[in-house]
């Protein structure tokens, strides 16, 4: 046969009903297919049915349970990296099996450009390094500042500092109950509630709004950044 197909996957959204959904390319054997459900690998002959295992055209999933409304269903065809046709010296040309065994390559690479396609790159001539470093705790991973790498970092090394935790009578007395996390570069804005003029102060951007005017109908405990012409 040859491939005139150029997927190896196939996506759906769930609309709670519906159990069968199709695959329209060729697989092997059953447990060449994986299904998964919003990211989660569902299991053959307990999660679904399958039919068609070796034709062309593909065949049927079946749910045991209809996928839930707006769940995201991935079916992908998964084959592994091996060749086992041999070809015996001065034998007849086995065109059929020739034919077969670059038919599987052909799948093969499909299935490598799948991934590929979900991979991270870089543009067309760039020279930086994606090699990931090493995982440190509580560490997050950023580009060197050169821009040619990447290393691990913290909170600490990006001039993130913790302050108190205000709410708004302590915005005004000045004091704090806990610990939040707030970047340097947002302590120019002032902190504004319904129930107080704009006060210049540290804050907490955890529970607040940012915003350039207060709202004529304040959300009762929230903080309002208000900035400053």
């Amino acid at each position: 046969m040859t491939i005139h197909k150029d997927t190896s996957n196939v996506s759906y959204i769930g609309n709670g009903t519906q159990t069968e959904y199709q695959y329209q390319f060729k697989i092997y054997s059953f447990d060449n297919l994986q299904v998964y459900v919003d990211t989660v690998r569902q299991v053959l002959d307990t999660d679904y049915t399958m039919t068609n295992s070796g034709t062309e055209d593909g065949g049927t999933v079946t749910f045991t349970t209809p996928p839930v409304q707006d769940a995201i269903i991935v079916m992908e065809r998964i084959l592994t990296y091996q060749q086992l046709l041999d070809l015996i010296p001065y034998d007849k040309f086995p065109a059929e099996s020739v034919e077969g065994g670059m038919d599987y390559l052909c799948m093969l690479i499909q299935q490598n450009e799948s991934a590929i396609q979900r991979s991270i790159t870089l543009p067309v001539g760039s020279t930086a390094d994606l090699t990931f470093p090493p995982p440190g705790a509580g560490e997050f991973v950023k580009y060197t500042n050169d821009g040619t790498a990447l290393e691990t970092s913290d909170l600490t090394n990006l001039g993130v500092q913790v302050i108190p935790s205000m709410t708004d009578s302590e915005v005004i007395d000045g004091t704090g109950t806990a610990n939040r996390l707030v970047s340097a570069s947002d302590l120019t804005l002032a902190v504004q509630t319904h129930e107080s003029g704009a006060e210049t102060s540290v804050f907490d951007v955890a529970y607040i709004e940012v915003v350039d005017v207060l709202p004529g109908t304040p959300v009762a405990t929230t903080l309002y950044l208000v900035r400053e012409a």
